[in-house]
């Protein structure tokens, strides 16, 4: 993966969409083998990438934040899944309306931060 990387970014600059593709890839294999530090720390790239390739609003954040809040769920950091989660459902219902499969989706996991505390339900909500 990381030839991968080295070799796509010698055609390409940070701010190409084939980058943050191939590091999010990445950033969901280590996710999945349990890595999580490595895992936020390669989504959090991604995120700062996407987010000057196309702007505040974009479904490919959305995507980001999302896998980015599950990470951090996974390592007990809830509050923090939540926001992120929220604002990836914020996103979503921008771009897509609030019919959407994707915002079903993101309202969904936002409720799996919130059974993890009650307490993130009223700083979210307020």
């Amino acid at each position: 993966a990381v030839v991968s990387t080295q070799s796509t970014g010698a055609c390409y600059s940070d701010a190409h969409p084939l980058i943050a593709v191939t590091i999010k890839n990445m950033a969901m294999i280590e996710n999945s083998q349990g890595d999580y530090d490595k895992a936020k720390s390669l989504y959090e790239r991604v995120l700062k990438m996407e987010e000057v390739i196309y702007g505040e609003l974009h479904p490919a954040i959305a995507s980001t934040l999302n896998n980015l809040a599950d990470c951090v769920l996974e390592q007990g950091e809830t509050a923090k899944a939540a926001v992120l989660f929220q604002r990836a459902m914020e996103t979503n219902e921008i771009v897509f309306g609030r019919d959407h499969p994707d915002v079903a989706r993101n309202l969904n996991n936002l409720g799996r931060a919130f059974k993890e505390t009650d307490e993130i339900l009223e700083v979210v909500i307020s």
